[in-house]
């Protein structure tokens, strides 16, 4: 009866672990239900080790524990499940030279050599059956080790794409008023027109590089210049400002609706892939406009209801460890 349990407790648990591994790696629509929950515990727990703080320099090494850990997880959780499968015999397998069934720990070392795909060493499988077992399980590893490195190369690309993004951005300013001064020429914004594009095809190569890879979101840069969230939420705020607060005939609305739709998608994926729900609790800020009006910008009270994004915005910069004083950097701002 328990030899039983072993075999099924070892195909289920299996299953679970490679259709987890296959969905995360291959179904560009967010990790397995494994991987979400253990990535979203472990970096709640390393960001509560730091005290919620996202300029700690311990969290720029999250990303790399957890991808590690992750790795592990799912290699252990295979071992697991091949080792009960051949527990379910006590003559599965055997010592190559006495013939002799195996114990516990035999048959733990060699279900780890089976994935490892180092071959069988000194055990082997006890008959034909068995040995048809073992080799599909040793295929199974290959799978596996591809499938680790088919993943993890992407991943690191796409966090140096990350950084890369937001210097560039924070290049031309440190806040959303300071943005929206780069881009005046004294009349109206028309210098947006040569970046919106370009602008607008990176940041959805960005949101849909979070949905496929999910692990993204915990490579952490605690230098806020470096921070993708900071970085994506100041140029929404900076787009909010263009669209409510400046006179529309300073700007072009075929430029810079577009990018914010970018800006969409990229704050739906991460609602959809790190389900966040947009509804944290928190005060809205009320940006300083002098230097606007210094900059002699026609301002407009256009405002729109921006409380759900905003809160929204909140939950994801939260998530990181920062607050809207890192976006506008503690510049007068007003509840």
């Amino acid at each position: 009866m328990i030899e039983a349990l072993f075999l099924i407790t070892g195909i289920v648990l299996t299953l679970l672990i490679f259709v987890d591994i296959l969905f995360t790696t291959y179904s560009m629509e967010g990790g397995g239900k494994l991987t979400d929950f253990f990535l979203g515990k472990m970096w709640g727990f390393l960001l509560w080790v730091n005290g919620y703080k996202g300029e700690s320099k311990l969290l720029n090494y999250s990303g790399m524990i957890m991808m590690i850990s992750l790795i592990f997880l799912w290699g252990l959780g295979l071992w697991i499940g091949v080792f009960l499968i051949f527990s379910f015999s006590p003559d599965s397998v055997l010592h190559s030279n006495s013939n002799q069934p195996t114990d516990m720990w035999e048959k733990i070392y060699f279900s780890g050599y089976l994935l490892s795909t180092m071959g069988l060493g000194d055990y082997v499988p006890s008959n034909a059956k068995w040995g048809i077992v073992s080799s599909f399980f040793s295929f199974f590893g290959l799978i596996f080790i591809t499938l680790i490195v088919s993943y993890a190369l992407p991943v690191l690309s796409k966090i140096i794409d990350k950084k890369q993004f937001s210097l560039y951005i924070h290049h031309w300013g440190e806040t959303p008023q300071e943005l929206l001064l780069y881009f005046w020429n004294g009349k109206d914004f028309s210098n947006l027109k040569e970046v919106s594009k370009e602008l607008q095809q990176k940041i959805l190569l960005i949101g849909q590089s979070h949905q496929a890879y999910p692990v993204l979101h915990y490579f952490h840069a605690h230098r806020k210049e470096e921070s993708l969230v900071i970085t994506l939420c100041m140029v929404d705020e900076a787009l909010t400002l263009l669209l409510n607060r400046i006179a529309p005939e300073q700007w072009d609305e075929k430029k810079v609706l577009p990018l914010q739709r970018s800006i969409t998608t990229y704050l739906g994926c991460m609602k959809k892939t790190y389900k966040f729900k947009g509804d944290y609790k928190t005060p809205l800020h009320t940006p300083d406009l002098q230097m606007l009006v210094d900059a002699n910008i026609l301002l407009v009270d256009n405002m729109k209801d921006e409380s759900q994004r905003k809160a929204l915005w909140s939950e994801v910069l939260k998530s990181k460890g920062w607050s809207w004083n890192e976006v506008y950097l503690n510049s007068q701002n007003r509840v």
